[in-house]
Parts: structure tokens; C-alpha cells; sequence
């Protein structure tokens, strides 16, 4: 998913029937929308294939990520799920666009940084984060 213009922004369950949607990624965007979260855009990271010349160049981050609109407690209660267990974080930010506050889950990890993770271990992880999120039982707010 990629616009965050709500007159261009597809809704989730039509992001993906038109294939919007990294396959990398879609569990997690699955998992946090069963859950009440709205994923607006991802991506699934894209690890750096520079070849031979990357053992000389500086590599690229890997950085998949879902921004998505949730409450401030639930943001928080994905938070404090994955945070301690699998070096992702919630973080917030204010978007212009939407006129809202969004959230980020994404990794902190130095191997995402230092482009030193590749495919296989960045599904693993997505899968594990994406059955941590999906267990979570419903925030009630009072």
C-alpha cells in the first residue's frame, strides 16, 4: 500500500484483492487489522543484492514496516507485545496528509540497519510478530 491520501487510499480489504500489498509483509497488515488496527502502508523490506560490490559499498537499510491508525491504547498493547521479545517498536507520529496521528511498527534491530538480515530470516520474524499480534486480546477502554 502506498498513498496516504484518503481520496486516493484504497480500503484494506481492496488493497488486497488489487495485490497492493507485499506478500512479505501481508501477515502482519493481516494480523494488526484483525485486531482493530488499519494499516494505511507498508512495505516487506527489501534486502540489499548489491552483489560483490556491496562488500565494499556501505548497504542499504532493510526496513519493513506497517503504518497504521489505532487507538493510543492499542498502539500501546501492540507495543508492549513486541517490543521486549522481537526488537520491533511502536512508534508515533503526526501526519499532515491525514491530519492524524499514525503509528509505525518497525524494526530497531542493527541487522536491519547494517542490511545484514535477509529474506528468509525478515518472513521469519514477520511471522512470529504476526502471530504475537494477532493473539493479543482487545483493548477495553474506559
Amino acid at each position: 500500500m502506498h498513498s496516504l491520501n484518503r481520496k486516493h487510499q484504497f480500503s484494506y480489504c481492496e488493497a488486497i484483492e488489487r495485490g497492493a500489498v507485499e506478500p512479505g509483509i501481508l501477515p502482519l497488515c493481516d494480523a494488526l487489522f484483525s485486531i482493530g488496527a488499519f494499516p494505511l502502508s507498508s512495505c516487506e523490506g527489501h534486502p540489499n543484492t548489491g552483489g560483490i560490490f556491496s562488500l565494499f559499498i556501505r548497504k542499504d537499510e532493510v526496513r519493513p514496516f506497517v503504518m497504521f491508525s489505532c487507538s493510543v491504547a492499542l498502539a500501546k498493547h501492540i507495543n508492549n507485545a513486541v517490543a521486549s521479545r522481537f526488537g520491533w517498536r511502536v512508534i508515533g507520529c503526526f501526519n499532515p496528509i491525514l491530519d492524524e496521528l499514525v503509528w509505525n511498527l518497525e524494526p530497531i534491530k542493527i541487522q536491519y540497519r547494517s542490511g545484514t538480515i535477509t529474506r528468509k530470516e525478515i518472513n521469519r520474524e514477520v511471522a512470529e510478530l504476526s502471530i504475537i499480534v494477532e493473539s493479543l486480546q482487545p483493548i477495553h477502554l474506559v
